[in-house]
């Protein structure tokens, strides 16, 4: 089950559905039941997954119908996987371009706290 996603951050629920050919209920139930992923619900009321979620969703998938594993024995590998994917994100971060980010972000608070000081 080796399925090359879009190249994006986010994914709508439909798009996950039709990604990963499960219902919204087996998804919700996965949610609850195993841990490790969770869909965030935009102002409008949009269900979204991020693409750390839609990998973990594919890997539980690939446990249950390839596999053949129990819940128990899938949320006993959730835990390293979990780690793995975190430690993935850790090991990209870019500290120049970090520190970058947080002096532009300061000289925005700066530009902002001026603003308000010039209002009435």
């Amino acid at each position: 089950m080796d399925i090359k996603l879009p190249d994006k951050l986010t994914f709508d629920l439909k798009e996950v559905m039709h990604m990963t050919k499960l219902d919204a209920r087996v998804l919700n139930y996965w949610e609850k039941e195993f841990g490790g992923f969770q869909a965030v619900v935009n102002a409008s009321g949009g269900t979204f997954y991020s693409r750390k979620d839609v990998q973990l969703i594919l890997e539980i998938k690939q446990w249950f119908l390839v596999e053949r594993l129990n819940k128990e024995e899938i949320k006993k590998r959730i835990q390293p996987e979990l780690k793995s994917l975190l430690a993935d994100d850790v090991d990209k971060i870019d500290k120049k371009k970090l520190r970058l980010l947080k002096r532009e972000l300061k000289e925005i608070l700066t530009f902002m706290a001026k603003n308000d000081k010039n209002k009435p």
